[in-house]
């Protein structure tokens, strides 16, 4: 079931996808990070490839086993793999609470999200594809939990890891953890200090995706989260089930159509469908 996780990355090297790695080289100007895809070479690129602007780099990773009652894969090898430690701590945490229940119209900032998709066609194929026309009916029988977990991390080289929230599309429902309802006091454990720190989320998120600096507020970083959640529960958007860089697109795309205000030019290119172009094979 798909969910964020965002890790800040600098410098260069390579991050895994699936058995494909995504390259990542310092930029001109504001020393981008672009992010290169094998699965847009040579002939790929003729398959609807992309290109985008990232500003730092921040990955959205998707697991099938968090929240499903199963170990995420490569668990085992924590040392090599901090993601799946760090998706199997929040998941321990969260199969051993009882979460809060909430109707849509009791979350937050739900006008705000009402709004939007009133006011914008756009939005709401984005985010209802062949529903779009009963995209807040939708919303509304969607069933949500709360989760006041821990759900962040800081590493060494001051990388983040957050979790905002996960979605089941065959339950039809959405797990909304901590940094979703605080994200500028997200609880955080500093893993290099050995503590727990709160921390703003926001300038992370806004320059991984590309977003205009200041742009993100708590109550538009919600929103973002129920739409992109949304889209998945009516499949208006690729699957991103363990493939980062869709995930990364997935979120442009919601952003783009809902809240274009926020979106700066990207310079990643990438297939719009990545799955079909190969880089997340080998899941």
């Amino acid at each position: 079931m798909p969910q964020f996780l965002f890790e800040m990355i600098s410098g260069e090297g390579e991050l895994k996808v699936g058995v494909q790695p995504l390259r990542f080289v310092a930029g001109p100007g504001q020393r981008p990070l672009v992010v290169d895809s094998p699965a847009c070479s040579g002939a790929a690129l003729k398959n609807r490839c992309t290109t985008v602007v990232l500003f730092c780099v921040l990955w959205v990773a998707v697991t099938r086993n968090v929240f499903a009652g199963e170990a995420p894969s490569g668990s085992d090898t924590k040392s090599d793999n901090p993601q799946a430690e760090f998706l199997e701590a929040v998941d321990k945490r969260v199969r051993a609470i009882d979460p809060r229940p909430f109707g849509f119209d009791q979350l937050p900032d739900v006008r705000t999200v009402a709004a939007i998709l009133a006011e914008r066609a756009q939005c709401r194929l984005a985010v209802g594809g062949k529903y779009a026309k009963h995209v807040f009916a939708r919303l509304r029988t969607t069933r949500y939990f709360g989760y006041w977990i821990t759900a962040a991390r800081k590493l060494e080289g001051d990388r983040v890891q957050v979790l905002f929230g996960t979605s089941n599309p065959g339950a039809r429902s959405v797990a909304l953890l901590q940094p979703y309802w605080q994200p500028t006091a997200a609880k955080t454990e500093n893993m290099v200090r050995a503590t727990v720190e709160r921390i703003n989320v926001l300038p992370y998120t806004e320059k991984a995706h590309g977003f205009r600096p200041g742009s993100l507020t708590p109550t538009i970083t919600r929103v973002l989260v129920l739409l992109h959640e949304q889209a998945h529960l009516n499949a208006a958007i690729p699957d991103d089930q363990g493939c980062l860089a869709q995930s990364m697109l997935n979120t442009r795309t919601i952003a783009e159509a809902c809240m274009p205000e926020i979106v700066l030019p990207l310079v990643l290119v990438a297939p719009t469908d990545l799955r079909a172009g190969g880089a997340c094979s080998g899941q």
